[in-house]
């Protein structure tokens, strides 16, 4: 329809051009003509591209077919718990950048108005000419800033401004108002108790350590979903493996019942042996029915993993086809392992925060036990005059200049104890992270030993059970041929079928085993991530914390 137009669009066109022949009119439209069909291709392929959305989204049946790679990638993107530990890390940092506002300078402005009206004492007749009552009206006005900086020190400056009208100015003057402007800086500044870069940023480093942990616990928690992921992927490989062999089993079985039907009808059989057959594969039916439902409840578990609803996806099935064997570990060093570990596991360098945390809590609480000392001081410029603009015009001159200076200085009577004690907790508390880290370091050398172990007796016994599969493989083929020559009844051949199965259960069980074993061998030497290409910083959540239906993008699909 789109194209249909443009072409009576430019068949028009075509025809004016020839019937007035004239050059502009000519590059005009060539230009129409360009901007249409430039016009049309965009819309076309828009067109195009949202035609393949939707087609996508409405598949009756879908088959995606999932490599390990790609299903732990879209996982760590999509998981709710990822996203929530995510969340967490970017709430640490809005506590450091909430704790670092202490130095951020506030502004201060107020403003008054007051009016005194008393009468005179027998000592304030004397002072205010013998007048029986005194008023005063005062409107001040004051704004400044204030502030605190890393010594530990607190400063205001402010500028101070006054209006006063009173009895007395009446009386002795002959103006009505007196204006007065002052600008003072304040400033109070610790000695003991409080001084030091150390101790007034002790909250903010708290919470830069904080901010770490949380992004070691994040890392952590991404190394377990992707092991649990492989685990899963791979439990789903099993599953839709036994599925299939016991598929063609029934096949197999479906496809020869008829022809021992009419030979049982024939009288060339016995009639037990097609009830046999007839029992056989109602078996192997329970039993594919059986299999499937594993390989349902697997796959549920990995839209779980990926959090996106088995209802809305129910006529997708994903389908495992990485290969399991061949791709064994080369264990190297186990020393080396341990030395990788101790630099690279998150859970060992949480507990190294620990101890940093609680040295830092050590420092400010050994600052608390001492005596409050502190210098103080201000300076001030003052002004005074009838007219307000003359008072402020003063105010910057040095003709009248104040200042002050003195120490504060308190201590609690008695033992101090709160300060003391709260001294002694954070002591105990470093020795308590420093035994959980040397716990944590021979725990993480024995457990490293202990996984490179497993991970080496399982390879070695999935590459035995590897052989043995392709050996029995080849023998159910020979039973297959023999069963098809009629050598064998369909009984003996389902027992093979049978015993197949049983073995490759074994297999598929020492594969999930070993995939585990090997996942975790990587948490706990911190490589598993770097395995699987996942850089969590370079993860766009806010995408998957606004999205509300997460799409299919990134799994590679297949119209079955």
């Amino acid at each position: 329809m789109l194209f249909s137009k443009m072409g009576g669009i430019v068949s028009g066109l075509c025809k004016m051009i020839l019937n007035n022949n004239m050059r502009i009119k000519l590059i005009l439209v060539c230009a129409i003509i360009l901007t249409v069909c430039l016009y049309g291709y965009k819309n076309a392929v828009a067109f195009q591209a949202e035609t393949e959305k939707i087609d996508l989204l409405n598949h009756k049946e879908q088959v995606v077919h999932l490599n390990l790679q790609n299903l732990v990638q879209e996982v760590v993107k999509r998981n709710a718990s990822a996203i929530n530990d995510y969340i967490e890390t970017q709430m640490s940092k809005e506590r450091v950048k909430a704790e670092e506002g202490i130095f951020e300078p506030v502004f201060q402005s107020s403003f008054n108005k007051t009016r005194t009206h008393l009468p005179n004492t027998a000592e304030d007749l004397s002072t205010r000419g013998w007048e029986k009552e005194y008023y005063e009206d005062v409107n001040m006005f004051d704004l400044g800033l204030g502030g605190r900086v890393s010594s530990g020190a607190t400063w205001d400056l402010k500028f101070i401004d006054r209006q006063r009208s009173s009895s007395t100015i009446e009386r002795l003057r002959n103006y009505e108002y007196e204006y007065d402007n002052s600008i003072k800086l304040s400033l109070e500044q610790p000695l003991l108790k409080g001084f030091g870069k150390d101790i007034t940023c002790a909250k903010i480093d708290l919470a830069k350590i904080e901010s770490k942990i949380d992004k070691k616990k994040f890392d952590q928690k991404a190394m377990e979903l992707v092991a649990v992921t492989a685990q899963l992927y791979w439990k789903l490989y099993g599953a839709q493996k036994i599925s299939g062999s016991w598929e063609k089993s029934l096949a197999i079985a479906e496809n020869s019942i008829k022809d021992i039907e009419a030979r049982a009808m024939g009288g060339k059989i016995a009639y037990t042996e097609l009830m046999e057959a007839q029992s056989a594969v109602s078996i192997l039916r329970s039993e594919s029915y059986n299999a499937k439902s594993k390989a349902i409840e697997v796959q549920n578990q990995l839209f779980t993993l990926l959090n996106v609803s088995a209802s809305e996806y129910k006529n997708i099935r994903l389908i495992a086809i990485d290969d399991p064997f061949g791709n064994y570990e080369h264990i190297v060093d186990c020393d080396e392992y341990v030395r990788m570990a101790l630099e690279k596991w998150p859970e060992y360098e949480i507990a190294e925060k620990k101890v940093e945390k609680e040295k830092i809590q050590v420092k400010y609480a050994r600052n608390q036990v001492l005596p409050q000392l502190d210098i103080v001081g201000s300076v001030g410029l003052n002004s005074l005059d009838q007219e307000y603009e003359e008072s402020l015009r003063d105010v910057a001159d040095d003709e009248f200049f104040s200042w002050s200076a003195g120490i504060k200085f308190s201590i609690p009577v008695f033992d101090n104890a709160q300060a003391k004690s709260s001294l002694s907790i954070a002591r105990m508390r470093v020795r308590q992270a420093e035994v959980e880290l040397d716990a944590l370091k021979k725990s993480l050398g024995n457990s490293v030993y202990s996984k490179i172990d497993a991970v080496i007796s399982l390879q070695e016994q999935l590459k035995e059970y590897e052989r043995g599969l392709k050996i029995r493989q080849q023998l159910l083929e020979i039973e297959h041929t023999k069963f098809q020559s009629g050598r064998i009844s369909l009984k003996d051949l389902l027992n093979q079928e049978e015993d197949y199965v049983t073995y490759q259960r074994k297999v598929l069980s020492c594969v999930v085993n070993f995939k585990l074993t090997q996942a975790m061998l990587q948490v706990a030497i911190g490589s598993i991530l770097e395995k699987y290409l996942i850089d969590p910083t370079q993860i766009d959540y806010q995408f998957h914390i606004e999205a509300t239906v997460p799409g299919k993008n990134g799994l590679e699909s297949k119209k079955q």
